[in-house]
């Protein structure tokens, strides 16, 4: 028993390390303006329950499907743009 609960502390450790990588180094302040309790609660479900998502391993190798932002972060990083870089008008 106690190595089943072993294994289990450290897979949560192991899937919480890879998940807070991603969210610090993929995921930028559009991301966090838009969804921060999404990505949180995300990131607590995943690591608490790992092992569900062990039976589908591409989610704990590319967590990117994990935080899809819905196009939100994405519209938000285009109007920025369009407004710090306006379209030239004819």
């Amino acid at each position: 028993m106690k190595l089943l609960l072993d294994s289990y502390v450290a897979g949560v450790l192991i899937v919480a390390i890879r998940l807070a990588l991603q969210m610090v180094y993929v995921l930028d302040s559009y991301n966090w303006d838009s969804r921060k309790l999404d990505i949180w609660f995300t990131f607590s479900l995943v690591s608490l329950l790992w092992p569900l998502f062990a039976l589908k391993p591409h989610y704990l190798i590319d967590p990117d499907p994990l935080f899809d932002d819905y196009g939100i972060a994405k519209r938000m990083r285009e109007l920025d743009r369009l407004r710090e870089n306006p379209p030239i008008c004819g």
